[in-house]
């Protein structure tokens, strides 16, 4: 236990501008330092029932996309006014959401799983077909 299987799923690039063109927390200088970080964090994840951080895991996806940031300087015109451009200043790659996609009959959904058999993410394919028939689905 403890390899936990994961992939990326790519967003859409992004150009984003003035007061939206915001670092975050979440952004990273190549993909390989975003790769460590999601790495870090699926090893720090914590069992819900024992508190174990040893969990294993697969068929997870992790949302990534890169993303051009802009800001807006001020430009000497050509006849000696100021004019405001939009400048690129920095690309990073953005990491979003984890997803446990829902299991359906040819794979399992995607989970986190403790030695305790305490499972995150995901219910299995029947477990899924259970949940549906039982709200009426």
């Amino acid at each position: 236990m403890g390899t936990v299987s994961w992939s990326w799923k790519r967003q859409k690039d992004e150009k984003l501008f003035g007061s939206r063109a915001e670092e975050s927390n979440s952004d990273y200088e190549s993909e390989k330092s975003a790769k460590a970080a999601v790495e870090r964090y699926f090893s720090s994840q914590e069992c819900e029932k024992c508190g174990r951080t040893d969990m294993g895991g697969s068929n997870i996806l992790v949302e990534i996309a890169k993303v051009d940031l802009h800001r807006t300087v001020a430009k000497k015109g050509f006849f000696g006014g100021e004019k405001n451009v939009d400048e690129h200043w920095k690309t990073v790659h953005r990491v979003g959401h984890v997803i446990y996609p829902t299991a359906h009959i040819f794979s399992g959904g995607g989970h986190l799983k403790c030695k305790c058999g305490h499972r995150m993410g995901s219910p299995g394919f029947f477990g899924q077909w259970a949940a549906n028939v039982a709200r009426g689905g």
